[in-house]
């Protein structure tokens, strides 16, 4: 019996799969019956195919049976997308149509009852994942359709009825507009005092990971978001990375909720699937009151903030998925959050057992994945000079001598001994003892920033001394504060 061979692909979670489905007319009632696993949303859309083909002026066959076997045969497959491979290959099977390069095609698009060709919500991600032509349908007025990497092969349908006589879909050209992001603009008028502004030039273009902390009210989460705002535009090949992972064209700010469990943040469920982390890949997870997140879920980005990546197992599968951001974390110093550093801490009233619970998660190994440490409480933002466009002008230009070197990801992954001075290994050397080798690393990382912020390729005395402020003093501090605890009331 005469068959026919049409392409498709589904998406399962993160995981792209080319289908590629079989149709072929047997005796039988008038039905399309679905082979290869399907699920009961594909098995419903039989329905649909059936009543927007006729609605379209086209024919069902009279004693046959439209078997269609979605190809691999050993994963479960979605209804999603699917509608439009199965009509245009029945329609090309019955000659109702005729289009010569079917094959070359991938068809993703849903089917309305009146015949109308609709495009899935991620075809976006498909585009980007999947080489060579794409014929989908039209979206929402303000669904702004592009073209794949290169602007190649995509061609968008309206209506079944248009086929009656030839297959011509419109080619749209890809579209260089940028997707909008869905995040709050950057406030142009607002002014840093000059503390908040070198931590915030520091952590933007170094892209180190920050821990802000001091009592409610300071500015801790609005700093955050200046932060991720003024770092630098990412490159082509983040570009492309970040619309594989959210369908968009600017960095990414993620900011989960503290209830969010591990499964929500790194991802899991069978076969696994990304979390908040891989959203963020490229871009910046902002964890307000990060103390208060779960112990296990802050066990859990250890890996991740070392590594780029996060590995998830279950059952038989594995699989890797890339987890790269930079992570800015905010907290109070205690639970009535009005305990500080230094003027305020007598205004706090929490007692010491309740105070010790923060000194506890305070000194822990996740604390020291942070390579930046900033009390909040001594800021005065009524004393802001430093305004944004300055900000980002002096970014901008280290960011360009950055890339000159070679180095256009930020310097949160940066090694020190590669390719250093002589004079800077002496420098590296003398450095204090105190804390952990991390804590070491860090104020290299730190000091790298500082000589980037002046366009010097050597790292200096002054630049170690200052970076020591950051990564190494005020967790000394910390450590210092947490240890005094207030007596029980």
């Amino acid at each position: 019996m005469k068959s026919i061979l049409v392409r498709s692909v589904m998406l399962r979670g993160e995981h792209f799969q080319p289908l590629e489905i079989e149709i072929q007319l047997v005796p039988g009632l008038p039905t399309i019956q679905f082979l290869g696993l399907p699920s009961s949303g594909l098995k419903e859309s039989a329905m649909r195919i059936r009543t927007a083909i006729r609605s379209s002026d086209f024919q069902m066959p009279k004693g046959r049976q439209i078997l269609v076997d979605i190809r691999p045969r050993d994963e479960k497959k979605h209804g999603r997308g699917v509608d439009l491979a199965v009509a245009m290959g029945f329609l090309q099977l019955t000659g109702q149509i005729e289009i010569p390069n079917i094959r070359e095609l991938c068809f993703y698009g849903d089917l309305g009852l009146s015949g109308d060709i609709m495009a899935p919500i991620d075809w976006t991600r498909v585009r980007i994942l999947l080489e060579g032509p794409l014929v989908t349908g039209v979206g929402p007025l303000d669904f702004a359709f592009r073209g794949g990497r290169s602007g190649e092969g995509l061609s968008v349908l309206t209506h079944l009825r248009d086929l009656i006589h030839y297959f011509r879909p419109r080619n749209l050209q890809p579209s260089d507009a940028p997707m909008e992001s869905a995040g709050e603009l950057l406030d142009e008028d607002l002014k840093l005092e000059p503390k908040q502004a070198e931590l915030a030039k520091l952590a933007a273009l170094g892209s180190h990971s920050v821990l802000l902390a001091g009592p409610q009210g300071t500015g801790k989460s609005t700093l955050a978001r200046i932060i991720h705002r003024l770092r630098p535009s990412p490159s082509q090949t983040d570009i492309c990375e970040i619309e594989t992972w959210t369908g968009e064209n600017v960095r990414p700010l993620v900011e989960p909720h503290h209830t969010a469990g591990e499964l929500a943040m790194v991802g899991g469920r069978q076969p696994p699937r990304p979390g908040a982390i891989t959203r963020a890949h490229c871009g910046t997870l902002l964890l307000d009151e990060v103390l208060l997140f779960r112990p296990e879920v802050q066990e859990a980005l250890r890996e991740p903030l070392e590594t780029g990546f996060v590995h998830l197992a279950r059952g038989p599968e594995s699989r890797k998925f890339p987890a790269d951001f930079q992570l800015i974390g905010t907290t109070n110093l205690c639970e009535c959050g009005m305990y500080a550093p230094t003027a305020r801490r007598d205004q706090c009233r929490c007692p010491g057992r309740i105070r010790s619970k923060f000194e506890t998660r305070l000194r822990g190994p996740f604390v020291d994945r942070f390579q930046m440490l900033a009390f909040t409480d001594a800021w005065e933002p009524a004393q802001g000079k430093v305004s944004m466009a300055e900000l980002r002008r002096e970014i901008a230009a280290a960011s360009d001598f950055q890339k000159a070197v070679g180095r256009g990801n930020g310097n949160r992954r940066w090694r020190p001994w590669k390719g250093a001075s002589p004079k800077e290994i002496e420098l590296y050397e003398s450095l204090p003892k105190e804390g952990s080798e991390r804590r070491r690393l860090s104020i290299q990382r730190v000091a790298r920033t500082y000589a980037d912020l002046e366009l010097r390729a050597e790292i200096n005395e002054v630049d170690l001394f200052r970076a020591k402020d950051w990564a190494l003093d005020t967790f000394v501090a910390l450590k210092s504060l947490m240890s005094t605890t207030s007596p029980e009331l």
